[in-house]
């Protein structure tokens, strides 16, 4: 306990016995002492009256729930409900007087004046006094000068900045800001604003959720410091005490402006992430003009369909034979556009024509776009470009073609090394076109890993027409497989359009992946436990699908397991609706963020299926699980995992 004032050092001075005037040689210093315990007084007041308020609430909360309970029983029980109607008259009565002491208790504190035990209270002093001296901000900066001092207050603080946003209890990020004083200011607030910007934008929405909570400490102790008009390093004990203490009122508002301030930021990077989008295709279609300035594409979908099949085909004889039976104006026309877009070059030779139109590089990679393969086999998830657990992966579970493998998308983006890890996977590809397949996943998409880092990565290392090259094979991807007519695969998940496995068959490619339909569910849908039938995705892009979704799926197409990836799961692998879906990861500390693990599923002759668990790469290395159990009837410990597939004839 924390010892009482001392008012000796006010001995010489000397005030009336009025608390609005002062006057010399009239009273004694004995009156300072009893207008701070009178101002004690009236503090605990006010506190024991809102705790009596909110025992009050709970006392009446329960007396309502046994009411309801016994008003319940007699209904179901046919008996006389009038019996209850003084004590419902008298519980009514006492929740409207509850609601009306509420409403009043809110409206004398919103007018009561701030005073200083609203700012501190006894114990050790923790203000700014004899701290550290911090950098005072420049005033009346102009614009420029405030962007270079936002740049150099960032390149000196930024490490600090971080720590401070990946704290997760209010003592230590009191005690941290207590001992970074400097970092109170607007320039850590905008560079927090920025951060869960560029997060969500990531597709990291559980961090970004984080950070914004601490953004929104920041700002709120900015809001404090304008309000009282003091130095901000002031209202850091007053926040938090007001935010660790019972003030239900001050802490609805900071949650209700923290929900705000999440939406925002999500409408935010959804608008930027459709900017980005928007340049990148733009960009492209200025790159495609042809030497009359038309866009080949929109050409190309603007032509009748005889002539849109000649492109195709590059059947040149059969080009000119479709536009000799046109009506010569009709086909002067589309020719003279052909020419402004590229499309036809005139007195070209046909390796020429060819050279204009042709994807050889995505036709030698490309195969069935619903593969149908045959056990034994192993199953990966995204890699994401962490090359070093790649290498991992085969030394545990066998080079090609010592093992067969299938992987489920997400080649690149995220990781240091995407460039590394696709060519490696391409060159297994094509040496071992019949025992490495490769799925396509969101990521292997132009607009999304134009923004998430693979773009950056080849033009830095290399130049971006070899970016387009990627994005053509890509373009060219199978999109999904079914191993042995039991395990259906893809990367994301099942469509509300998916009726028949023909469906996927006749997708055609090349082909970018649209924003809705069949094509994109399949890259991006996710399972959800909450979800019944079809729910809305946070991605912001197609659905998620509960477990009757997935029990009807494999029950009409005669399927035991759908296998996928897309999401990270702590162990590498994880299950949905009693083990008929299970989800692999194989990156390994994903982003250097996530403490998990990377899984490969394996798929033996007899479809039996085990887990191989690879840990982060100061962990132990992989790891087989033991016990056996068939998919439909045995419950999946977390800890366990070989599984067999039901009623399956080889």
């Amino acid at each position: 306990m924390s010892k009482p004032m001392n008012y000796d050092k006010w001995k010489k001075i000397e005030v009336s016995d009025d608390e609005d005037d002062t006057h010399p040689n009239i009273d004694t210093p004995s009156l300072f002492r009893w207008r701070h315990q009178a101002r004690v007084e009236r503090r605990e007041q006010r506190l024991e009256e809102q705790h009596e308020h909110e025992n009050k609430r709970k006392e009446l909360t329960e007396h309502r729930k046994t009411f309801n309970a016994k008003l319940k029983k007699l209904e179901d029980e046919g008996g006389d409900v009038s019996s209850l109607k003084a004590e419902k008259e008298s519980l009514e009565k006492e929740e409207r007087q509850w609601k009306e002491k509420d409403e009043e208790i809110k409206k004398n504190e919103r007018i009561r004046p701030l005073d200083v035990d609203d700012l501190t209270h006894e114990g050790k002093s923790k203000t700014s006094i004899n701290k550290k001296v911090t950098e005072e901000r420049p005033k009346n900066m102009t614009e420029d000068e405030q962007a270079e001092y936002y740049k150099q207050f960032i390149e000196k603080h930024k490490a600090n900045i971080k720590k401070f946003g990946m704290f997760r209890h209010y003592d230590d990020t009191q005690k941290f800001l207590e001992e970074h004083f400097e970092l109170v200011c607007e320039e850590t607030a905008n560079y927090l604003v920025v951060w869960c910007i560029d997060l969500e934008m990531e597709e990291k929405h559980n961090l970004m959720e984080h950070v914004s909570h601490q953004t929104m400490i920041m700002q709120f102790i900015l809001e404090l410091s304008k309000s009282l008009k003091i130095d901000p390093r002031q209202c850091v004990r007053p926040f938090f005490t007001r935010m660790k203490t019972a003030d239900e009122q001050y802490k609805q508002g900071f949650f209700d402006e923290l929900q705000a301030f999440r939406e925002r930021v999500q409408k935010r990077a959804k608008q930027k992430v459709e900017d980005a989008v928007k340049q990148y295709e733009e960009e492209e279609r200025q790159k495609r003009l042809g030497p009359g300035g038309l866009d080949p594409v929109e050409v190309m979908e603007s032509l009748p369909k005889v002539l849109q099949e000649c492109f195709e085909s590059r059947d040149i004889a059969q080009l000119q034979d479709a536009l000799s039976k046109m009506p010569r104006d009709e086909a002067a026309h589309h020719l003279d556009r052909c020419i402004k877009s590229g499309l036809w070059i005139p007195n070209a030779k046909d390796a020429e024509v060819k050279s204009s139109t042709s994807n050889g590089r995505i036709r030698s990679l490309s195969q069935p776009v619903l593969l149908e393969l045959e056990a034994p086999l192993k199953i990966c998830g995204g890699t994401h470009g962490q090359f070093a657990d790649l290498l991992r992966l085969f030394d545990a579970n066998g080079y090609p073609p010592e093992a067969n493998y299938l992987f489920l998308g997400d080649y690149v983006d995220r990781g240091k090394m995407s460039l590394e890890t696709i060519i490696m996977l391409f060159c297994y590809k094509i040496k071992y076109a019949e025992n490495f397949f490769l799925l396509r996943g969101n990521h292997e998409c132009a607009s999304i890993n134009r923004i998430y880092g693979f773009y950056d990565e080849v033009k830095r290392r290399y130049n971006v027409k070899l970016w387009k090259t990627f994005t053509d094979c890509f373009n060219c991807l199978p999109i999904a497989a079914i191993i042995d007519e039991k395990i259906f695969c893809c990367h994301g998940g099942l469509s509300p359009d998916l009726h028949s496995f023909e469906q996927i068959r006749r997708i055609a490619r090349p082909t970018d992946v649209p924003d809705t339909g069949l094509l994109c569910d399949l890259l991006w849908s996710d399972p959800d436990k909450d979800a019944i039938e079809w729910g809305e995705n946070d991605r912001g892009v197609s659905f998620t699908f509960g477990a009757e979704v997935v029990t009807r799926f494999l029950t009409r197409h005669d399927l035991d397991l759908i296998c996928r990836g897309h999401q990270v799961v702590e162990d590498g692998y994880e299950f949905f609706a009693k083990r008929q879906l299970v989800t692999i990861f194989s990156a390994p500390n994903y982003c250097g963020e996530f403490d998990n693990a990377g899984g490969v599923m394996s798929v033996d002759e007899n479809l039996m299926c085990s887990f191989q668990i690879l840990r982060p790469s100061t962990q132990k290395p992989m790891q087989e699980t033991q016990t056996k159990g068939p998919i439909t009837n045995t419950p999946f410990p977390k800890s366990t995992s070989p599984i067999k597939t039901s009623n399956v004839k080889k």
